[in-house]
């Protein structure tokens, strides 16, 4: 072994200097045998300078690959200063602890120079497992990012085209009342660029006896915070004829009760300007996140369900629809096993055909009698219709959309009564 290079003051000061610094700090003899260490380069390998002194550096260490697999000395990178004089460096390699356990290191080792020859080597390291850790930490969020995005464009691309299919024209608001978001149908029925629409407003589409009571009605709505609902004419813009419409619209508000945007619908009741029909789902494309969609979807003023496959399998409804139907727990299950008191009604037969066939159904005060409260005892009940599918790639993933209204009071406070 060649002699301890510490010898003189200023060198045993060099070693003071080594012993204080935070990275590990060993230095080989020209045979790759210990002759130095330092305290971190003890604590962080777990072997003490008198343990190692002397000892083959690469034997104690360095013999395994971060894959676990051995290397001999002539392939030691570490080693090779000692004959080349070149310096090394490594951001991720591996040092073996006295516990045997594989410690994640970044290294730069360079030759010891002595009167013009190489007479050994000195190394500098550090622990990198913290920051591996946190490397694979941040690479594991990064991913799991990546997922969301991909997750929620999924469910934006889902929605809207729930919102198209929709025969009712869907808009949103911000809390002051300007448009903020117009449908493609809503933008088609006025004739401009849904760029227009939103500019111009609804007061602009209304017929001129009825602008000033939707100004009225909105402004009310904004400032009691207060669902907006009133029937008007819409210029349609194809024609120039106005329609008959039910303008509606309510508050989504945040955790604090701040009212964050609006969502509203307008829908055509020219047929049959006395019904009660709503159909509307509002989903904005403002903010496009999966659950701000699903809020909306929940916050609709209308009765709504979707039924996948040729089993009509409940995949979505609304509060309303719990509300209005009394059933609980339905998601997953067959439309058929849900209500079964419904065979024999049409209703169920109506689903069947529009998932046959891709054609919507429309229908006013349809009567349907069903066990709402779970008492086997059927109600008789009446309900405006409509029914859309929305096609998947194939019969499995095939979805109907259902909207509809009770209109049980309206149909029998038309009935005759006896006396």
């Amino acid at each position: 072994m060649s002699e301890n290079f510490i010898t003189t003051p200023s060198e045993n000061l060099a070693t003071a200097l080594v012993s204080c610094i935070a990275d590990g700090v060993y230095m080989l003899d020209d045979s790759g045998r210990v002759i130095l260490m330092n305290a971190a380069a003890e604590r962080m390998l777990g072997y003490s300078t008198s343990e190692l002194y002397g000892r083959e550096m690469h034997d104690v260490i360095h013999y395994l690959r971060p894959d676990g697999s051995t290397q001999g000395a002539s392939e030691c990178r570490l080693l090779s200063v000692l004959s080349t004089g070149a310096e090394v460096r490594a951001d991720d390699d591996v040092f073996v602890t006295n516990g045997g356990k594989l410690m994640p290191v970044a290294y730069t080792s360079a030759p010891l120079m002595v009167d013009g020859r190489i007479a050994g080597a000195v190394l500098v390291f550090r622990d990198i497992t913290a920051a591996k850790m946190a490397n694979e930490e941040r690479e594991r969020l990064f991913a799991a990012e990546r997922a969301a995005r991909a997750e929620a464009e999924d469910a934006r691309e889902r929605y809207m085209s729930l919102i198209e299919a929709m025969p009712v024209h869907v808009w949103t608001a911000t809390p002051d009342g300007s448009l903020s978001f117009v449908s493609s149908r809503m933008a088609a029925f006025a004739g401009k660029r849904a760029e227009a629409v939103i500019a111009g407003g609804l007061t602009e589409m209304a017929h001129p006896a009825d602008a000033a009571s939707i100004r009225s009605a909105w402004q009310k709505a904004l400032a009691d915070g207060t669902p907006l609902a009133l029937e008007a004419r819409l210029l349609r813009g194809v024609d120039f004829k106005y329609l008959w419409h039910i303008i509606r619209a309510v508050p989504c508000r945040d955790d604090n009760g701040r009212i964050t945007e609006w969502i509203g619908t307008n829908s055509d009741i020219d047929g049959e300007k006395r019904a009660t029909e709503v159909r509307d789902a509002a989903l904005a494309i403002a903010r496009i996140e999966r659950e701000r969609l699903l809020r909306v979807f929940n916050s609709a003023p209308a009765v709504m369900a979707v039924y996948r496959g040729p089993s009509h399998v409940v995949t979505l409804v609304n509060p309303m629809w719990e509300r209005f139907v009394g059933k609980r727990e339905v998601i997953g299950r067959p439309i058929r096993d849900v209500f079964p008191e419904l065979e024999g009604q049409g209703v169920l037969e109506l689903l069947d055909r529009v998932f046959t066939t891709g054609e919507m159904f429309q229908t006013s005060e349809m009567r349907v009698e069903f066990d709402r409260d779970g008492t086997g005892e059927r109600q008789e009940t009446y309900w405006s219709f409509v029914v859309q599918q929305l096609p998947g790639d194939s019969p499995e993933t095939t979805d109907i959309l259902v909207f509809a209204v009770e209109v049980t009071e309206q149909v029998l406070a038309k009935k005759p009564h006896t006396v």
